[in-house]
């Protein structure tokens, strides 16, 4: 509930109380209790509002480390060029134990 919604049902609830000032006493008691309402809503909200005040720069902090984050990664979806060209092995040509190494760039 905003603070202009509070503010609004407050001040209805200060005109009935004005107009049933010689209403029954069950009127009385309804205003008390719609007046005890108000004034829980109305902790509630500032209670809400202190969490939010302490929990959103929180929240931007995280949601920044990760976009930096992602920023370092990189891009599943990029390709690369791979130079071929050139010997495709490492050692001397005569060696008498060939080991094969293959590499999938995708």
């Amino acid at each position: 509930m905003s603070k202009t919604s509070v503010w609004v049902v407050t001040a209805l609830s200060a005109v009935l109380a004005t107009a049933c000032a010689k209403a029954d006493g069950a009127s009385t008691a309804k205003i008390k209790q719609l007046e005890d309402r108000i004034a829980k809503l109305e902790q509630g909200q500032k209670k809400f509002s202190e969490i939010d005040g302490f929990v959103r720069p929180i929240m931007a902090q995280q949601q920044a480390q990760q976009a930096q984050k992602a920023a370092r990664e990189p891009d599943p979806n990029a390709r690369f060029a791979v130079d071929i060209t050139g010997d495709h092995y490492d050692g001397p040509e005569a060696a008498p134990v060939t080991i094969v190494e293959a590499f999938d760039f995708a």
